[in-house]
């Protein structure tokens, strides 16, 4: 599932989760068909229908939480620099564009679907990338 997820990033966030979660089906059917089955109860004989419940359930879910993530990250819900507890070498230089100079995470105006059209309420990643090289001259 990580793989899938890590491959389908261009994807919309709707049908990545699909992807991530169909990628799941292989394993789950490895499983009950190589699983000794003791009795015939629902528990360990699914049918079809429920391993394909499982995954519309664990990609609306998935989408829920991608998309909460998203507006967090966005917004500035996790603060300026929301990506800092990852990064190692690199957290100073992160830290410096997006607390220093103010630069926020591109991509708020797509999320929002472009209420007042493109590039009205977000500046441009070439505009950022200038402000970044102004302050290094």
């Amino acid at each position: 599932m990580q793989h899938t997820f890590d491959k389908t990033t261009v994807m919309d966030s709707a049908d990545q989760m699909r992807a991530v979660a169909a990628s799941s089906a292989s394993v789950i059917m490895d499983f009950f068909c190589n699983a000794e089955a003791s009795d015939d109860d629902s528990a360990s004989n699914p049918s079809l229908a429920v391993i394909s419940e499982f995954r519309t359930h664990i990609s609306t879910r998935a989408t829920t939480l991608h998309e909460t993530l998203r507006k967090a990250f966005l917004s500035g819900g996790r603060g300026h620099a929301p990506a800092s507890p990852y990064l190692g070498r690199t957290k100073r230089l992160y830290e410096f564009i997006r607390e220093g100079l103010g630069i926020r995470m591109h991509g708020s105006e797509n999320y929002e679907l472009f209420p007042n059209g493109i590039g009205v309420d977000e500046i441009s990643v070439g505009q950022n990338i200038s402000k970044i090289y102004e302050v290094c001259l």
